[in-house]
């Protein structure tokens, strides 16, 4: 009890206040992560936000539970949405198991929006079936995705593709960019051991030898390669982790800028990477890609292979999973490379409708929150 009472202290004492109770609104946002994209169809003044990172705490629903001798934060979230009585709860932090556990509500439904590309690893609430967890809908990239909510959620799922993507409109400008990599580098101490012994050394292996790759075939044609990074807060730290890999060819550093990415992928000849939501979000904007599949004997660390959850093998026409054979791998690039959009479009159809789907302006959410 005493360490509860702390916490109720430190949280008092700490994080910035809201004064009044929540107002009753027709939607909550649970979590403040990516609020800017669902207000592009919600109006501010009907959205109520709950921050679960303790970033703000509404100090009435804090006091109103201390009085009931309830201190968790699971019932300070319960007793906020109590007050807010949304008819939408609506997340874009999809593997929250905070959203997974609250309380069902006659009254309010619970939509989780897919957010990033999932694997086992990462996500580790895919190795779980626990009865408690419950979403009303799910919009998700793809089919099968969909149906593992579905499962470990007990939802309705809606394939949209990615929520973030669909905002954009595809930008069919003059091409500025002939190779764009797509970097997942994470600023990870490269000893620490992920699973079974494997470190995130071993881990970021196909990463480096991917980059190489590219670059390499960028300089055989003479064609200069931009590298989009991933590191928000750290920018520098990321080029120089390209500069020390010392990239024979042209190249350039594009430091990450969400509001860009999407102008940037379209802008874009070609698009290569390993693993990053990105990469399949370039596939439903209808982009030439090129994937360097990541490959563990790990059934975690495997669930990185491209495609997850689908299993469209170890190698295909734009994607390779080993590095023993760089003619063999130069060639399959200079190939997807080589297509031109036409020829791209057929080739990709099928896989396309089954990785990554494009609702332009997000037409069946929209669709959704308007007749439900």
């Amino acid at each position: 009890m005493l360490k509860k009472i702390i916490e109720i202290l430190k949280i008092i004492f700490l994080f910035k206040f809201d004064f009044s109770l929540p107002s009753k609104k027709k939607f909550l946002l649970f979590d403040d992560n990516h609020r800017n994209y669902i207000l592009k169809y919600l109006d501010q003044q009907n959205l109520n936000v709950l921050h679960i990172r303790k970033e703000k705490i509404n100090l009435p629903v804090v006091l109103l539970n201390f009085l009931k001798l309830k201190f968790t934060f699971r019932d300070y979230i319960e007793k906020f949405i109590d007050h807010a009585e949304p008819k939408y709860i609506i997340t874009f932090s999809d593997n929250s198991e905070s959203f997974f556990f609250l309380k069902k509500r006659e009254r309010s439904k619970k939509i989780l929006i897919q957010n990033s590309w999932k694997n086992k690893f990462n996500d580790p609430f895919l190795n779980i079936q626990n009865k408690k967890y419950h979403s009303d809908y799910s919009f998700v990239f793809n089919e099968k995705i969909g149906n593992i909510y579905t499962k470990l959620l007990s939802c309705k799922s809606i394939v949209i593709g990615s929520f973030k993507s669909n905002c954009y409109k595809l930008n069919e400008e003059k091409k500025k960019y002939p190779i764009l990599f797509i970097s997942s580098y994470r600023n990870i101490k490269s000893s620490k051991l992920l699973v079974n012994e494997i470190s995130y050394s071993d881990y970021d292996l196909t990463h480096k030898k991917a980059i190489k790759e590219i670059a390499h075939f960028a300089n055989q044609k003479k064609i200069k390669l931009y590298i989009y990074g991933n590191d928000l807060f750290a920018p520098s730290i990321e080029e120089n982790y390209f500069k020390e890999l010392k990239l024979n060819c042209d190249w350039e550093f594009i430091k990450n800028d969400r509001s860009k990415t999407y102008n940037i992928i379209d802008q874009s000849t070609f698009v290569v990477g390993t693993h990053s939501t990105a990469l399949y979000e370039a596939i439903g904007r209808g982009q030439k890609v090129f994937v360097f599949s990541k490959n563990f004997d790990n059934e975690k660390l495997n669930t990185h292979m491209f495609g997850w959850p689908y299993d469209f093998g170890k190698e295909g026409f734009f994607w390779i999973n080993n590095f023993l054979n760089r003619e063999l791998i130069q060639q399959k690039i200079e190939k997807v490379f080589n297509l031109n959009q036409i020829d791209w479009d057929n080739k990709i159809e099928e896989i396309k409708k089954k990785v990554m789907h494009f609702n332009e302006n997000n037409k069946s959410f929209i669709d959704f929150i308007k007749y439900d």
